[in-house]
């Protein structure tokens, strides 16, 4: 983990990793920066760890998704997922929202989610309803589509502005 944090490059308020462990490393409450000049509204900003160990992935999602959603709605943030495409929409965002409506080059989380069997979708769901027996924490023992990335299911590309095509 702490090859991975640079605190002077950004102001993130939460780092989750190393089993589900939440290391506050910024104040929540002011502007969080870790997205540039597109936090000037969050309150909030909490980075996941990046794990090849499915395990450890486990229980650090299960931790990102929970203390999600309480710090949401310790805010008054919808608990809904890339909604919209201007700031003043009110809602969870990620990098990827970030870049396709702000600016950046970011994708996250959805490549490395993917890689764990997480969508999307799934994410979107999990945000909004939490975990039950009926959801558990990842649906899948295989990688899922990476929306960030063009193939036979997601042919066409977006960063917001330009709109890209691909032919199988």
């Amino acid at each position: 983990m702490k090859n991975n944090y640079n605190g002077s490059n950004s102001y993130t308020t939460d780092v989750i990793g190393d089993g589900g462990i939440v290391y506050r490393v910024g104040e929540q409450g002011y502007v969080s920066w870790g997205a540039g000049n597109a936090n000037p509204y969050a309150p909030v900003q909490i980075e996941l760890q990046r794990t090849y160990d499915k395990a450890l992935f486990e229980k650090n999602y299960r931790a990102y998704i929970e203390y999600t959603r309480d710090s949401a709605k310790k805010y008054g943030i919808p608990l809904t997922l890339d909604q919209g495409t201007s700031l003043f929409t009110k809602g969870i965002i990620s990098h990827l929202w970030v870049t396709n409506y702000v600016w950046g080059n970011h994708t996250d989380p959805y490549g490395y989610l993917s890689q764990m069997g997480v969508s999307k979708e799934k994410l979107a769901y999990d945000l909004a309803h939490g975990f039950t027996d009926e959801n558990p924490t990842t649906s899948e023992n295989k990688p899922v589509i990476d929306p960030t990335r063009a193939g036979a299911a997601n042919p066409t590309l977006t960063d917001g502005t330009n709109y890209a095509h691909i032919d199988q």
